[in-house]
């Protein structure tokens, strides 16, 4: 049976899937955590214009997850393949940049600074995985690897819900996408994770200025929480503004700014001076 690791004791589902009651964790930002509260069994859809960091700004909860409170936390991503998720993780965890990681301009000081984090970051309970799918079986799978090498799940990221339905249905429509979207709150509850689903927009919207009906229809649907993260500034380095679009518990409208640095692939708190990170 999976540790408790102290965050609370452990309970059954119908299917016997051990699991923990559902025990609220922080994000790595005071800001974020007053928008969001994280709970068992809970959907967050995170959405945005490309290259606000939606990516960036889910591993990072799922990376605090596991170094900080324990929980196993799970990365399955369309986009790009496993090693480049990791490599990511460990450039906003040793500030250095991601293109020094994949070999270019790398120096003795940045590895040095990747030996000083390799243990901590291998000792985590994150697993990574790159599918051209991330269809719901493939989730599934990770979660049960979890709980095969004695983890508590505690989080999943799945990059991205245009991805859900490759290899499913042969015509990827919205409909098809929304309805195997709607297979996840289920997931989640069986479980007891939170899940962070990441999205891109539909259709063209003004001023950079996207609206909540930019969002698909089937993850706008299935979400009790919807965090849009909006462009404010120039890149690489600039404010990120994340606005909750939707909540189960009255936060709708309430926003916040990151710092977010596009070298490092690493979000910052704008109240805690140099920090943290993950």
């Amino acid at each position: 049976m999976p540790s408790t690791n102290g965050q609370g004791q452990h309970q059954h589902t119908a299917t016997g899937i051990p699991q923990l009651k559902p025990q609220p964790f922080n994000t790595a930002w005071p800001e974020i955590n007053e928008l969001l509260t994280l709970k068992a069994g809970q959907v967050v859809v995170v959405a945005g214009p490309a290259s606000t960091g939606k990516s960036f700004f889910s591993h990072t909860i799922a990376a605090r997850a596991a170094l900080i409170f324990g929980r196993g936390a799970g990365i399955l991503s369309a986009e790009n393949d496993s090693l480049f998720v990791q490599q990511r993780l460990h450039a906003a965890e040793c500030m250095i940049p991601i293109r020094a990681l994949t070999g270019a301009g790398s120096t003795d000081h940045h590895v040095d600074l990747l030996k000083a984090a390799s243990d901590h970051l291998t000792r985590a309970r994150i697993l990574t995985s790159g599918e051209a799918s991330i269809r719901p079986a493939r989730l599934r799978a990770m979660l049960q690897r979890m709980l095969s090498e004695g983890w508590t799940p505690g989080i999943a990221v799945l990059d991205y819900y245009s991805a859900l339905a490759e290899g499913v249905h042969s015509d990827v429509s919205e409909e098809a996408l929304a309805a195997v979207a709607a297979q996840l709150p289920a997931i989640a509850e069986e479980y007891g994770i939170t899940l962070f689903l990441a999205t891109h927009l539909q259709h063209p919207f003004e001023d950079e200025n996207p609206k909540p009906e930019n969002i698909p229809v089937g993850a706008w649907r299935i979400a009790d929480t919807v965090l849009m993260l909006r462009n404010n500034g120039t890149a690489p380095r600039r404010h990120i503004t994340v606005t909750v679009e939707k909540s189960a518990d009255s936060r709708t409208g309430k926003s916040c700014d990151l710092h977010f640095d596009g070298w490092y692939g690493r979000f910052s708190s704008t109240a805690l001076e140099g920090g943290p990170h993950l």
